[in-house]
């Protein structure tokens, strides 16, 4: 079984794309984090979809934000409970290529890793591109794609702690 996991906050515009672009998975869990455009009655009801409700914020420079380190671990723990054997974890305003989309399957069936990495390009215009928006969890996971749910806690899971 393959899980897609993703945060939201006010996607509407994204959950489209975000949903096409991970419908290989066997699973799609959205953790909202108090969305207020219309963003749960879009999610509400989709196959694949497990909708669930991340409680806790905070208003920081008067803006609603949902804590990184509970909100990755609330949803990693939800989808621990399903025993899958991959997990993907993707924001909802990113989605794969279509080369890594249409062979997500046959790259995760045939792995014997406990991670696949993904790299990406987050491209300006046609020849410019921002090299350091990668730069995730100090460096540490700038690559991390998909991981084996057996491990979704061994590194990502004690670095948010």
């Amino acid at each position: 079984m393959i899980i897609t996991i993703t945060r939201c906050l006010n996607e509407v515009n994204n959950i489209e794309r975000f949903l096409k672009g991970y419908d290989f998975s066997d699973l799609i869990i959205v953790s909202d984090g108090g969305s207020t455009d219309g963003s749960i009655e879009m999610l509400t009801g989709r196959d694949k979809v497990k909708l669930l409700h991340f409680p806790e914020h905070e208003i920081i420079n008067g803006y609603y934000w949902n804590p990184d380190n509970s909100h990755f671990n609330f949803i990693i723990d939800a989808a621990k409970e399903y025993d899958p054997d991959w997990i993907i974890l993707d924001d909802m305003d990113d989605v794969p290529n279509a080369l890594l989309r249409e062979n997500a399957r046959l790259i995760l069936n045939t792995c014997d890793k406990t991670q696949v990495n993904a790299f990406r390009l987050y491209m300006w215009g046609d020849n410019q591109y921002f090299p350091k928006m990668n730069n995730y969890f100090d460096n540490k996971y700038k690559s991390l794609w998909a991981w084996r749910g057996c491990h979704a806690h061994k590194d990502l899971y004690l670095l948010s702690k």
